[in-house]
């Protein structure tokens, strides 16, 4: 979707890839689910590809909790629809 290898993709964590003017709700949102002041979210962000061209995503992030209750790790799902959004623009 973005270009990149699986090897390229875990040299870079997820805000190196959002595009800039994104990057800021991404992270509030994301700290929120750490923080344990939310279960999950879901937004629709611009990434940037190997190219640096712009890939619109629908993203759904949620928590999954360990037997002690505590946020054991988060998991997101990534639907782009940049296709979509081009089709509509013309």
């Amino acid at each position: 979707m973005l270009g990149y290898t699986s090897t390229e993709l875990l040299q870079h964590n997820s805000q190196e890839i959002t595009h800039p003017l994104d990057r800021s709700m991404n992270r509030k949102l994301f700290n929120s689910l750490i923080n344990g002041k939310r279960r999950s979210y879901y937004i629709e962000k611009r990434y940037l590809n190997k190219d640096g061209d712009v890939v619109w995503c629908r993203v759904t992030t949620s928590v999954v909790d360990g037997p002690d209750g505590q946020v054991q790790y988060v998991i997101a799902m990534v639907e782009n629809f940049t296709a979509r959004s081009k089709s509509r623009q013309s």
